[in-house]
């Protein structure tokens, strides 16, 4: 799940879109879908789908093409992940297993763990002038894994 908001430090991250969260599942608590993301201000955690909706000004779905083992693999290595701080180290080559995680690092990250290093949803793993090293939530979006299923833009 993809969110882009162009004010504020948004426009500091490179490509589109600013945000990206993981759909973890429906939790009839609170009525709605649940998203694992990380945040500067609260590290990896758990917020509703409509709260994510509110942040942006554009709003997409994608979902990751790979088996269901691996979809969950990867929901579970998220969630494992919550409680964790927020990576502020966007200029090295980001690591799976982690102490801190951003938000496109976590969601790298799980795919990456739940496929044995064969699920990269970074297609420019390496040295890049518009990334750096890092894992920008435009390369996850632009990922030859990943395919559109929402699109909501102002």
């Amino acid at each position: 799940m993809f969110g882009h908001d162009s004010s504020g430090l948004a426009s500091l991250i490179p490509g589109y879109w600013d945000h990206v969260g993981m759909i973890v599942g429906w939790s009839d608590y609170y009525n709605d879908w649940l998203v694992v993301e990380a945040e500067p201000s609260t590290g990896v955690h758990v917020t509703t789908f409509s709260t994510f909706l509110t942040r942006y000004e554009t709003v997409a779905i994608e979902r990751v093409a790979v088996s269901d083992a691996i979809k969950e693999a990867a929901v579970q290595f998220a969630l494992a992940q919550v409680g964790k701080s927020y990576n502020w180290d966007f200029f090295s080559k980001p690591k799976v297993y982690d102490d801190k995680y951003y938000c496109s690092q976590l969601v790298w990250a799980a795919y990456m763990a739940a496929s044995n290093g064969q699920v990269n949803l970074d297609p420019n793993p390496s040295w890049s002038w518009e990334y750096g090293y890092a894992v920008a939530p435009t390369e996850v979006y632009d990922s030859n894994w990943t395919y559109v299923v929402y699109y909501n833009g102002i």
